[in-house]
């Protein structure tokens, strides 16, 4: 039913417009929160929750993606409040006093923290973690769920970086895990029993929860749905994206993206941030002003040059990234994950908060859109198209991305393709991949690989034999193929993406969605017409990578082991 927002002199129609942004880019589901200082919060749902097409409510779950990061960061700064005030139960390594946010991660880690660079391995701070400044690129391709959360830590040294300590803001998800791993060393508690503990029960976020099984279990977890690029295409159900679920395996993403929660208990999480820390109805101290204060304060310049007009420059503190709209600051944080898209914004100068929790795989043009819309009503500010102005952006770079036939290819690499075939290992990626070729790999693991491709990728039939194929399980895809580049001798573009060959859901119709789509560049080390390893570029926006010498300058180095 549609609902009406009342700002300053403006009465909207909300539900109209939510109900054509919705439509105009292919939301599945949203639940959204509106809250204001001393109100109750008020809900809006829109679409459907299940293949059975259920209406969700406040109740429904949702991964909440990377809005876990300030959770991450409040928890660390709680930890630090209990050392600063006595009431720590860990001791701290000896000469480590006093404990707070300058404290140096190698003085916390002394025995499992190291960085390639030397400089930032020593000096790397707390706030250096936590506002994304210690040199290192996202290697996101890195994890797997066979990790545990101090296996993350320990990647980090096999892992290089792009820039130097705190020179420039690169997004790095692997450094909140080395957060949540300080606080389950220092609280002697794991980092989701802590979060649970010390922020979701007190705040009376009784729904949310760490567990896919126990969010599954209650009856209220969303399904979700992504962009599909494989045959028959459109919009398809898909898996929840941890696809394991043990104890283990949630503590890999838990502190960067793990949570999952509703919108009436973000509802909750984002009253008490707007009554620094204080719960919203008892008043009870839950979180310390303080921290609230460090997490949400600008560190470090994300964009130095607004995007539009009616946007200032951008900073990232710890877990928030800030900025204003129209002259009112917002703290605020995106969060995408396979299947979800979510968006969480705070004007904590006006007493508003909106959350908006999507079951959709990138809908934040989409949730923009909604956030700039209920800002404008219910501050009475100018009216912009978000729609049209965001829609004509995302044409425009779609069509200066670089295109790929879907037929034959027409480029080929400097070396037969058998040459590259081989088993191939990092330490810092963990477990192996064989790369193969059609159809000179006859092993059943190649196989399995070329028979998923066909049932999922309606360009097999017109690059099998100029692209090199692999499985791996990464957290975010269960695939890649390598297709030549011209840019270079032995260079290859890589495609990662998930294969689902037996559809999922009802639609058991095989399909494929790629969730990384910036440009993924692979460079082979070739010495007397022999690959010896293979180099891996995948942070978005850097320069085009040297030619040359992969092994020295990539971001990731693989060893052809066989």
């Amino acid at each position: 039913m549609p609902s009406t927002l009342v700002g300053s002199g403006n009465t909207v129609d909300f539900g109209v417009y939510l109900d054509d942004v919705c439509r105009r880019f292919k939301v599945p589901g949203i639940s959204i929160a509106i809250i204001r200082l001393d109100q109750a919060p008020e809900f809006h749902n829109w679409g459907t929750r299940s293949e059975d097409n259920a209406a969700s409510n406040e109740d429904t779950l949702y991964s909440i993606c990377s809005n876990s990061k300030a959770f991450a960061a409040t928890a660390l700064g709680i930890l630090l409040d209990d050392f600063q005030h006595g009431r720590n139960v860990a001791p701290l390594p000896a000469g480590l006093e006093p404990l707070d946010w300058t404290t140096k991660v190698a003085d916390l880690l002394p025995e499992e923290w190291h960085l390639q660079d030397e400089f930032a391995n020593r000096n790397a701070n707390l706030l250096d973690l936590l506002s994304h400044t210690t040199g290192m690129p996202r290697h996101d391709l890195a994890y797997t769920l066979t990790m545990d959360i101090k296996g993350v830590v320990q990647a980090l040294r096999h892992l290089r970086p792009i820039v130097e300590l705190r020179e420039r803001w690169k997004y790095n998800n692997m450094m909140f895990g080395v957060a949540s791993y300080i606080v389950q060393k220092y609280s002697l508690q794991t980092y989701t029993e802590f979060v649970t503990s010390r922020i979701l029960k007190p705040l009376g976020m009784n729904g949310s929860t760490f567990s896919p099984q126990e969010a599954f279990d209650s009856g209220n977890l969303t399904q979700s749905w992504a962009e599909s690029t494989g045959p028959g295409q459109g919009t398809r159900l898909i898996p929840f994206w941890i696809y394991e679920w043990n104890d283990s395996a949630i503590s890999v993403n838990a502190g960067a993206g793990g949570l999952i929660s509703s919108t009436k208990d973000m509802a909750q999480w984002v009253t008490s941030l707007m009554k620094e820390g204080k719960h919203p109805v008892t008043e009870e101290q839950i979180i310390p002003a303080s921290v609230i204060e460090t997490t949400m304060l600008g560190h470090t310049v994300v964009e130095g040059k607004p995007e539009y007009p009616e946007l200032s420059a951008k900073l990232y503190g710890l877990g928030w990234l800030r900025y204003s709209y129209q002259g009112h600051q917002i703290v605020q944080h995106s969060g995408d994950a396979p299947g979800y898209t979510i968006l969480t914004s705070l004007l904590p100068d006006d007493g508003i908060g909106i959350v908006t929790l999507v079951n959709g795989d990138g809908k934040q043009d989409a949730i923009k859109c909604i956030h700039y819309r209920i800002m404008e009503d219910e501050l009475g500010l100018r009216h912009i198209d978000w729609p049209d102005r965001l829609s004509k952006q995302s044409e425009a770079e779609q069509r200066n991305e670089p295109r790929l036939a879907s037929g034959n290819v027409i480029d080929t690499p400097s070396l037969p393709l058998t040459e590259f075939v081989g088993t191939y290992s990092s330490p810092g990626y963990v477990d192996y991949f064989r790369l193969c070729a059609w159809p000179s790999s006859t092993d059943s693991e190649s196989q399995a690989v070329f028979s998923a491709y066909e049932a999922c990728d309606p360009t097999f039939a017109g690059q099998h034999q100029t692209a090199l194929y692999a499985s791996w399980r990464r957290l975010w895809s269960t695939h890649f193929k390598l297709l030549p580049d011209p840019s270079g001798p032995g260079r290859f573009t890589m495609h990662p993406v998930s294969l689902y060959p037996h559809g999922a859901g009802k639609d058991t119709s095989p399909f494929l969605f790629r969730f990384f789509s910036v440009k993924t560049t692979v460079e082979f080390e070739i010495v007397d017409r022999k690959v010896t390893g293979m180099g891996l570029w995948n942070e978005p926006g850097e320069k085009e990578p040297p030619i040359g010498n992969p092994r020295k300058d990539a971001e990731a180095w693989f060893d052809k082991v066989a």
